[in-house]
């Protein structure tokens, strides 16, 4: 799996556009993630169907787990539950250098997007009416 880093924003919706044209060229709402502090957290749910990711010590808003939630995490066991921010930027493949300047945008208020850039079924840019043969540069982690 190999993930694409976009941003950092500066505003919601730059980042709104970015995920809506991500999705329309195929990359599906689970494989989008967006990185953001608590002042843009609600907008970017509301206005996407992608996972927002905020720190849990940066909400105003934590809720702490019932008895019920502490045992089922015991048995369902999701790979990034319990990570902050910047641990799930690096699980995600970014670098722990990059990941903490990422961190300080994000703090400052910016909008980080990262999509899984799978190739997905009948997508080949090779065969793509439009692909031109010219080389990109994309940044992949």
């Amino acid at each position: 799996m190999s993930n694409e880093v976009y941003g950092p924003f500066p505003s919601v919706d730059e980042a709104v556009a970015l995920v809506d044209g991500l999705q329309l060229k195929g990359t599906t709402a689970d494989d989008i993630s967006i990185f953001t502090n608590k002042d843009h957290m609600e907008e970017l749910k509301k206005r996407t169907a992608v996972k927002v990711e905020t720190d849990k010590s940066d909400s105003d808003e934590v809720k702490q787990d019932t008895l019920m939630d502490k045992v089922k995490n015991i048995f369902v066991h999701t790979e990034d539950s319990t990570l902050n921010m910047h641990d799930k930027l690096v699980h995600l493949g970014v670098s722990d250098k990059h990941a903490t300047v990422y961190m300080t945008a994000i703090e400052a208020g910016k909008i980080l997007v990262v999509a899984d850039d799978k190739v997905r079924m009948g997508h080949d840019p090779l065969f793509d009416s439009d692909y031109d043969g010219s080389l990109s540069v994309r940044r992949n982690v």
